[in-house]
Formats: structure tokens, sequence, C-alpha cells
């Protein structure tokens, strides 16, 4: 169901427009939250294998 942001954006401020980033229907970080977390959670792994499971040789 789309969602009509034009009269949300009639305000024409910073704090309402940096709102509707956020705001849920329709929203890009609906879209790929679950791809961010996946992501996010990839990363956090490896960087923890880098720092803490390699030594100074393997790292360079």
């Amino acid at each position: 169901m789309p969602y009509n942001y034009h009269y949300d954006l009639a305000t024409n401020k910073a704090k309402v427009i940096f709102k509707l980033m956020f705001q849920w229907r329709g929203s890009l970080w609906r879209a790929v939250y679950v791809e961010y977390f996946i992501w996010l959670a990839a990363y956090a792994v490896i960087s923890c294998i880098y720092r803490f499971a390699l030594n100074e040789k393997q790292q360079g």
C-alpha cells in the first residue's frame, strides 16, 4: 500500500525530513534491513577472526 509523503513534506523542516527517512511505511530501511543485519554479522565475524585468531604474520 503506497503512502503519500507530500503532506508531511509540506512543513519542509529538517527534523520532519529526517523523521520521514526512518518512517517504516514504504521505507528503504524496511526493504534492506535483513540484508543489512546479515552483512553486519558477517563483517563482525570476519573482523573478530582477523583481530583475535590470526597472528601478525597471517594478518600481514
